[in-house]
C-alpha cells in the first residue's frame, strides 16, 4: 500500500498530539509500518463526528490471510479523543467491516490501563481475553536496584557472568551509523539462521526508517569498538520501551544482550526521569531477572463470534506454551526454534 496522503497523516498526528497513547501512534510511525511487506493489504481511517470538525478516531488495519483485519497500534490498538461514544465506535466497526468484507477486527495486545482498552472494552459486541503480561523496570530510583535485582535473582553465577562483559561498552549511535549497525548485527543473530530475524520479517527497513527519522534510538554493545549487540529504544512520555534486541551470535559468549539489559540500561538511561522502561513483550528467562512489575495486556476483537473464538483459542495457546516455556526455565533462542519448527 502507497503510504496515506499528507492530510489523513495530518489528521492522525493532531489525533496523537493530543491523545497519542503509544509511540506506534505517531504518524510517522504509522507511514514506516505501511511499508512493510505486510501491509499490502490495508486502511487508515479517520473520523470525526461532524464536517470540519478536528478529527477524534483513527483506526489502521492490515488483511491478514484468513479475512481478519489487525490494528497496527500495538499497546493501544485506536486512537481516539476523550469520551469517545462506545456505541458510536460500535456503529464504525460494523460499517468498516462490511465495507473491508472482514470476518472480523482485531485489537491485540491492549495495555489493559489505557483509554483505548477503556473504549473497547464498552464498545457494543466486542470480544475480549486476557493475554501474557509485558515485564517493566521501574525507573523510580534512577534504576539503582536494576544490578542489586539481578545478582540477586540470577544466583552464584551472577558476579561471574558480570566479568564476561568487562570488556564490552554501551554506545547510542547517530541514526546512519545506527543503521548499518543493525543490518549488520540482525544479519549474524542466531534469528538469521531460524529466519526469524529482522530481516527474514520484513521489518529491517520499517526501524531503519524509523531510526533515521529520528522515532528510535539504537544503543549497541561494542568490543574494541565493533557493534556486536543492539536494544532499540522509544522514548515516549518518560517511559521507555525497549522494542528490539539481539546480538551477533559469534559473540555470545560475551553475554552481550544482557550486558544491553542490564550495565547498557543504566549508562543510557540512568540520569533520565522516567516512569519505567517497558520490555515490550512476554516474560522470559532474561526478563524475569530485572522486572519489577508486569502491565496487563488483552485482545479485542469484533463481533463476537465463532471468528472471535478461534482467535481467542489461537493466541491463548500462544501464550500457554510461552507460560510453559518460562516455568521449565527454557531460554528464548530455544523457543523461537521450537515456535519456528511448529
Amino acid at each position: 500500500m502507497a503510504a496515506p496522503d499528507e492530510g489523513l497523516l495530518n489528521a492522525v498526528g493532531q489525533l496523537f498530539v493530543q491523545h497519542g497513547e503509544m509511540p506506534h501512534q505517531h504518524p510517522g510511525v504509522l507511514s514506516a509500518r505501511l511499508g512493510c511487506p505486510d501491509c499490502a493489504d490495508c486502511v487508515v481511517a479517520v473520523y470525526s463526528r461532524r464536517n470540519g470538525e478536528p478529527p477524534e478516531l483513527a483506526l489502521a488495519l492490515r488483511q491478514r490471510p484468513d479475512g481478519v483485519w489487525v490494528s497496527l497500534f500495538p499497546g493501544a490498538p485506536i486512537l481516539a479523543s476523550l469520551a469517545f461514544p462506545p456505541e458510536l465506535l460500535g456503529e464504525i466497526l460494523a460499517a468498516l467491516c462490511r465495507e473491508l468484507g472482514a470476518s472480523a477486527l482485531y485489537f491485540p495486545l491492549a495495555y489493559a490501563e489505557t483509554r483505548a482498552a477503556h473504549l473497547l472494552q464498552a464498545t457494543p459486541a466486542m470480544d475480549c481475553w486476557q493475554r501474557s503480561p509485558s515485564p517493566i523496570i521501574s525507573w523510580d530510583d534512577g534504576g539503582e536496584g536494576l544490578i542489586g535485582r539481578f545478582m540477586e535473582r540470577y544466583g552464584s553465577q551472577a558476579a561471574r557472568k558480570r566479568k564476561r562483559w568487562q570488556s564490552l561498552r554501551a554506545v547510542t549511535l547517530p541514526p546512519l551509523s545506527a543503521v548499518q549497525a543493525l543490518a549488520a548485527i540482525e544479519a549474524n543473530s542466531w534469528k538469521s539462521s531460524l529466519h526469524a530475524d529482522l530481516q527474514s520479517n520484513g521489518q529491517l527497513q520499517y526501524y531503519q526508517r524509523l531510526l533515521l527519522e529520528g522515532l528510535v534510538e539504537l544503543t549497541v554493545a561494542t568490543l574494541d569498538e565493533y557493534p556486536i549487540a543492539y536494544r532499540l529504544d522509544s522514548l515516549f512520555r518518560e517511559r521507555v520501551y525497549a522494542l528490539e534486541w539481539s546480538f551477533d551470535q559469534r559473540y555470545a559468549a560475551l553475554a552481550p544482550g544482557m550486558f544491553l539489559l542490564l550495565d547498557g540500561l543504566l549508562l543510557r538511561w540512568g540520569r533520565e526521569k522516567l516512569h519505567y522502561i517497558d520490555l515490550f513483550g512476554s516474560p522470559d528467562r532474561l526478563k524475569t531477572l530485572v522486572e519489577t512489575d508486569r502491565r496487563a495486556r488483552v485482545d479485542f476483537a469484533w463481533p463476537a463470534g465463532s471468528v472471535t473464538e478461534l482467535l481467542r483459542r489461537e493466541r491463548s495457546d500462544h501464550d500457554l506454551r510461552l507460560a510453559g516455556y518460562l516455568a521449565r526455565g527454557v531460554g528464548i533462542r530455544r523457543i523461537y526454534s521450537e515456535m519456528v519448527d511448529r
